[in-house]
């Protein structure tokens, strides 16, 4: 069933314009009668493709994308590309689609029908327990937001005449209300989104071991133990002769020994 919250006030993201945003999942929460300033840093992530594990996928890649018909010009997001598989299998499991986020084909799940509603809870507990086979890799070009947010209580009491005259010239139909202090608190909020710099952080992911790399270790290691081996049979060969001219010269010494005591006696 759809959720309701218990709080008051609204859920800001800040995503590229060409993604889908998932406020449910990563948005902020902005309290009513607060000034709230977010300071955003932007953060691109590169990362390599295939052989370099876990892999990525293209950002022209909307095969996986079951929204791309519906908003054109989206890039592939990993996160789209799990939610596409849900709708998918809600779809040809169901007959409908959920109500979160409809695409094109086929009606939204109707919540007070027991059919429809038992058959997306039972798709939705097996996608989270991670049941559903989708083939969702992370975006080879990736870029989020790293937010920080800060509030103080707005309005004030004595800059409320300015910011009532502001809101009855913007919002001609709030003059009929009473609007008070305690009122605004209750149903508006102040947002102020900026960068503290313009400069942003790159995370560039790279294949850091080649082929040609691997190739010229293996001859090295190759190289080293054949002039190992070139070496020690050098080393047998001179042992073998050595061992031959003491044997010879050991037999030398011996005749010539035994002719001096002949020639003695």
């Amino acid at each position: 069933m759809l959720a309701l919250t218990e709080t008051v006030g609204l859920k800001v993201i800040l995503h590229d314009q060409n993604e889908i945003p998932f406020p449910e999942d990563d948005g902020m929460i902005v309290s009513a009668g607060a000034h709230t300033q977010i300071i955003a840093q932007r953060l691109e992530v590169e990362r390599a493709p295939l052989p370099v594990k876990p892999g990525c996928r293209a950002e022209q890649d909307n095969s996986s994308n079951y929204y791309s018909q519906v908003i054109p010009g989206l890039r592939y997001q990993e996160k789209t590309c799990w939610r596409s598989c849900l709708q998918k299998e809600i779809v040809r499991r169901c007959g409908c689609q959920s109500g979160y986020y409809p695409g094109p084909g086929v009606g939204v799940c109707q919540h007070r029908d027991p059919d429809d509603s038992n058959c997306t809870d039972t798709v939705q507990l097996q996608y989270r327990s991670g049941e559903l086979q989708c083939d969702c890799l992370p975006a080879c070009h990736e870029t989020s937001f790293k937010a920080v947010a800060s509030n103080a209580l707005w309005p004030t009491g004595h800059a409320w005449d300015l910011i009532k005259a502001k809101l009855e010239v913007y919002f001609p139909y709030l003059k009929d209300r009473n609007m008070t202090v305690g009122w605004a608190r209750e149903n508006f909020a102040k947002v102020e989104v900026f960068y503290p710099a313009l400069n942003f952080e790159k995370v560039t992911q790279s294949q850091a071991y080649y082929e040609l790399d691997l190739l010229s270790d293996i001859g090295g290691v190759l190289g080293f133990w054949i002039g190992l081996s070139v070496a020690s049979l050098l080393e047998l060969v001179e042992l073998i002769l050595l061992f031959f001219v003491a044997l010879v010269s050991s037999r030398k010494k011996t005749l010539v020994n035994k002719v001096k005591d002949e020639e003695r006696t």
